[in-house]
């Protein structure tokens, strides 16, 4: 039974500041706090390759190169503690052998995009991608370490994170260069619409539909945060949906407006009538995204705390 009154329409936030024990913060210095997060938790190898981050079918392969991008939702990046405003300063993926190139490849690109996609189309153009993402890290000459474990790429200029989703598009050339043998990245089942590519330099629809090639990899994000704001800004708490809703709907919780900063956690809570008591929901988190199932009538506000 559909009930458009389900908690949304009081949702309100309320800013509470616990008693900060950083004496730091009465300096006028900013601190920058910096965190790696890992996304993708699965152990899994492919038989061949990957289309990214770069792409080799084997010892013997032909191709030019590649172009791919690759996906990480809103969701992902916010269950993974990566606020709006963050800095990503370097990524990283994990190759689960010794593979690399024979000798350096031609070039190598890497370029982000903060997005709204929830997956990528097989009619992405590589055109489009250019419109759309920043270029971060570029390399000539470039070649893989000849050995296992996660390699990592440092932006050139840290790139600032909306809130959103998370692409990373990557494209190299192999100009006449073998490798030592294909090279595979660690990965996670169940993300084949979070990666298209095209084996070739001058591919100009990333439409790679080949089934061995189509999962994303796993990464870990390295990103900054500024210092506390001293007092924080509480922002405006924010649902989508927030009418119409039927029990059992997905609601995505947050806030805008609001500061971000190392020290900061939030804790939603939850309660029956407007006035409380209040109960928190999950556990405090670095980021004020939630989801949540409506399965009644509840108020829900957010508290933020400094550490």
């Amino acid at each position: 039974m559909c009930k458009s009154n389900i908690n949304m329409a009081f949702l309100r936030s309320y800013f509470k500041l616990l008693l900060s024990i950083v004496l730091l913060m009465i300096s006028s210095v900013d601190i920058f706090a910096q965190t790696t997060v890992q996304i993708g938790s699965g152990t899994l190898s492919p038989p061949a390759t990957l289309y990214g981050p770069l792409y080799r079918f084997s010892s013997t392969s032909t191709t030019t190169g590649c172009r791919t991008d690759m996906l990480w939702t809103a969701a992902e990046m916010a269950s993974a503690g990566i606020p709006a405003g963050a800095q990503i300063t370097k990524v990283e993926f994990n190759k689960t052998s010794t593979a690399n190139f024979t000798s350096n490849i031609t070039s190598f690109d890497m370029l982000v995009a903060n997005t709204s996609n929830t997956s990528l189309a097989s009619t992405l153009t590589w055109a489009s991608v250019l419109t759309t993402h920043t270029n971060v890290f570029s390399a000539a000459g470039y070649n893989l370490p000849a050995t296992a474990g996660w390699v990592s790429w440092t932006f050139n200029t840290p790139f600032t994170y909306t809130g959103g989703a998370f692409e990373i598009a990557t494209e190299h050339v192999k100009g006449a260069t073998g490798s030592t043998s294909f090279i595979p990245w660690e990965y996670t089942a169940g993300t084949a619409s979070m990666i298209v590519g095209n084996a070739s330099a001058t591919g100009a629809t990333l439409n790679g539909a080949v089934a061995a090639y189509k999962f994303r990899p796993n990464i870990k994000i390295t990103f900054t945060t500024g210092g506390c704001t001293s007092p924080p800004t509480p922002g405006t708490s924010l649902a989508v949906p927030s009418s119409g809703l039927c029990l059992g709907n997905s609601i995505a919780l947050n806030l805008s407006g609001n500061s971000i900063g190392s020290g900061q956690s939030y804790q939603w809570e939850s309660a029956t009538s407007i006035g409380g008591p209040y109960s928190n929901v999950g556990s405090s988190s670095p980021s004020p995204s939630l989801n949540i199932t409506a399965t009644s009538t509840l108020y829900y506000k957010i508290g933020r705390a400094h550490v």
